[in-house]
């Protein structure tokens, strides 16, 4: 996902050169892509973990305390890998010329801005729409759907 957002961000700060705010389309289509790429690598991702996590422990299928500890470590080198893939985009050449006045400061800005219980019902619904996705992948055996379905 970070390497999608990082690509969302470059994309959107090229279309934003052409056609002003037109950025803010692209940056989310990108961003899904990342979700496309974790499907059809069975790669591991927090959201769905937690979602799956905490059914399973609803479910007594798995104990709390393992449930936990599993989700610490997931959050943890996940948040360990962002940090390191975040430092070598923001090294390399490709985000090199952004300035205050491109895409990602003034997306990060708006962000900012918005009340804190805005921020957090958006947090919440872009996981219930991962988890969706998610689930719906798992679902559908056609990998042309399962795109469409992510997308």
């Amino acid at each position: 996902m970070t390497f999608s957002t990082a690509a969302g961000v470059i994309g959107a700060d090229l279309l934003n050169s052409i056609v002003p705010s037109s950025g803010y389309f692209l940056f989310p289509f990108v961003f899904a892509w990342g979700l496309v790429y974790i499907v059809f690598l069975n790669a591991e991702l927090v959201t769905s973990n937690m979602m799956y996590l905490t059914a399973g422990a609803f479910l007594k299928k798995i104990d709390w305390k393992k449930t936990m500890i599993i989700l610490l470590y997931c959050t943890l080198f996940n948040l360990i890998g962002a940090l390191i893939a975040g430092w070598a985009f923001a090294n390399s050449s490709a985000f090199s010329h952004l300035t205050h006045d491109s895409f990602l400061p003034k997306l990060v800005a708006k962000k900012l801005a918005r009340p804190s219980d805005l921020v957090l019902l958006e947090g919440i619904l872009a996981n219930v729409f991962v988890n969706i996705a998610i689930l719906s992948s798992i679902l559908v055996k056609d990998s042309t759907a399962k795109l469409w379905i992510i997308l």
